[in-house]
C-alpha cells in the first residue's frame, strides 16, 4: 500500500510540474516566451553561446609503407631510401663532447649551502 502511494504522489508531482511549466513556458514576456528566456539564460550560464575557438587544420600523418608483395614467387626487391650523410655518434662519444654550460642558480646555490656548513 506505501509503494503504491508513493508511486502514485511521484506521478502526480512529476505531472503537475510538467503541465505547470508546459502552461507557464507558453507565456509571452515581450517578444519572448517564458522557454525561450530560460533557453537563453542557460546559454548564457553553461557558455554556450561563446563561439568556438577555429581549429587548426591537422596534417595527415603518412601511414608506414606495407611490406613489398611477392609475386607468382618471385622476390621484389625493395629500393634503397636516401639516409642523412653522417652518422650519429655513440653515446659514449655524445656524453664526451657535449658541452653543458653551468646553471647560474645552481653555482649560487652550493655556494649558499657551503656558507652555510661552514658556519656550524
Amino acid at each position: 500500500m506505501l509503494v503504491l502511494m508513493m508511486a502514485a504522489l511521484g506521478f502526480g508531482t512529476v505531472l503537475i510540474i510538467d503541465v505547470g511549466m508546459t502552461l507557464v513556458g507558453g507565456l509571452k514576456l515581450g517578444s519572448l516566451t517564458f522557454s525561450e528566456l530560460v533557453d537563453k539564460v542557460s546559454d548564457r550560464v553553461f557558455d554556450h553561446d561563446v563561439p568556438e575557438a577555429k581549429k587548426k587544420p591537422t596534417t595527415p600523418v603518412p601511414k608506414p609503407r606495407a611490406a613489398p608483395q611477392r609475386s607468382s614467387g618471385n622476390a621484389v626487391e625493395a629500393t634503397p631510401t636516401a639516409r642523412a650523410p653522417l652518422e650519429a655518434p655513440s653515446p659514449d662519444a655524445y656524453a664526451r663532447d657535449a658541452v653543458v654550460p653551468p646553471d647560474p642558480e645552481v653555482k649560487a646555490a652550493r655556494e649558499r649551502l657551503d656558507q652555510l656548513l661552514r658556519g656550524l
